[in-house]
């Protein structure tokens, strides 16, 4: 029987997309995969160098590091907002952390930050930048030590055991430690009017798609207390909109248009806001004791 990663509760039959079954929860209206697919399967989907340089139609990027520079100014005022949770710039990891970008940012700015990635590809990409950042999964990895702050950007929609790596990030965080999370919100008006064609349900990339409701509850689950919640202001390069107008609309033109505004100078650089309030940014707290 189907049931909701977040709350436990039943699943119904939502839509299939991309050739997988997506439920959503009866209680807190959630979407998840079901079956879910195979590790090797998810594993596949990420562990290729056009993942992060070139995308597929799965998902991914048209460049990495290109396609979140225009983030910087969200990732800069996040790290402020965390400064003051975690009692100043300490001890940092971050959860898929690809090729290092927001790992060198918090570097930049007086954190102790490393990351951990899946792909080795990326991984790779950045030891040749000296960004520390660890291959392997967050469940199976043996890192030492605790931290002030885990992030998790654009990650839980992404694992198809959320409760096994907020274990980890629980056993990770010092007591009052704080955990990060930026996540496609499922209750967000315009993933209601979208329905299934909601961009941001992409399966097998992204495997469960929460509520605001449904992450306060699968967070206190592992003891973690949710403090803040806010709608993330998104800024996307030209080649990484054409490229995710193309996998969900289906149209190959404009990924070949993608490719094409790779050539342009200005195209890698330009920040353009695109933001329908679908994703959420949620901080909880470990408690102290």
């Amino acid at each position: 029987m189907p049931t909701c990663l977040a709350c436990r509760g039943a699943g119904a039959f939502y839509a299939k997309k991309n050739g997988y079954n997506v439920y959503r929860c009866d209680a807190c209206r959630s979407l998840f995969v079901f079956p879910m697919p195979s590790i090797a399967e998810i594993a596949a989907v990420y562990d290729t160098a056009e993942y992060f340089f070139g995308g597929s139609a799965h998902g991914g990027y048209a460049n990495y590091d290109e396609d979140k520079e225009p983030m910087r100014k969200t990732f800069l005022n996040i790290l402020g907002l965390l400064k003051g949770y975690a009692g100043g710039t300490q001890t940092l990891l971050d959860v898929g952390a690809a090729t290092g970008y927001f790992v060198a940012l918090a570097r930049q700015n007086g954190w102790d930050a490393s990351g951990i990635e899946l792909s080795s590809h990326a991984v790779e990409i950045a030891h040749k930048k000296n960004i520390p950042v660890t291959q392997g999964a967050l469940v199976s990895a043996a890192l030492g030590g605790s931290y002030d702050v885990v992030t998790l950007w654009d990650v839980i929609e992404h694992v198809p055991d959320p409760d096994q790596n907020l274990d980890v990030v629980f056993r990770l965080l010092k007591p009052g430690g704080v955990a990060a999370f930026i996540t496609p919100k499922a209750d967000a008006w315009w993933a209601r009017l979208m329905g299934p064609r909601w961009h941001l349900l992409v399966p097998p990339e992204h495997l469960a798609c929460f509520t605001t409701s449904a992450m306060r509850i699968m967070l206190a689950r592992h003891g973690l207390d949710v403090v803040g919640v806010r709608s993330v202001a998104k800024r996307f390069t030209l080649p990484y909109i054409l490229h995710t107008a193309a996998n969900w609309l289906s149209v190959p033109m404009l990924r070949s248009a993608a490719n094409a505004a790779k050539k342009w100078p200005w195209a890698g650089t330009a920040a353009i806001p695109l933001n329908f309030h679908d994703n959420m940014l949620v901080i909880a707290q470990k408690n102290r004791s």
